[in-house]
């Protein structure tokens, strides 16, 4: 949950023009810290509104079609601590 709302929180600073790196770096910690899978995490970034100033390593191909993105092409900030629906961690 940390890592969502830090994920965002970088989005809305980004916006009205202050430090977003800060929150987003805590946020990329947060993920991966909860065991988030890295192709989740580097889709977050990927999607994230400032993407054009990270670094990011290429997308890795995922020929399995289960794991396309959602309707409509939107990924989102990986899910607090990325456990399933109903999951407890």
């Amino acid at each position: 949950m940390w890592g969502n709302l830090l994920y965002e929180a970088s989005q809305m600073r980004a916006a009205v023009g202050r430090p977003w790196r800060p929150a987003l770096d805590a946020a990329v910690a947060k993920f991966r810290a909860a065991g988030c899978p890295e192709p989740d995490i580097r889709q977050a970034l990927a999607n994230h509104t400032q993407a054009e100033h990270l670094e990011l390593p290429p997308l890795e191909a995922r020929p399995d079609p289960d794991t396309a993105l959602p309707l409509g092409g939107h990924a989102q900030a990986p899910r607090a601590g990325c456990a399933q629906e109903g999951e407890r961690r």
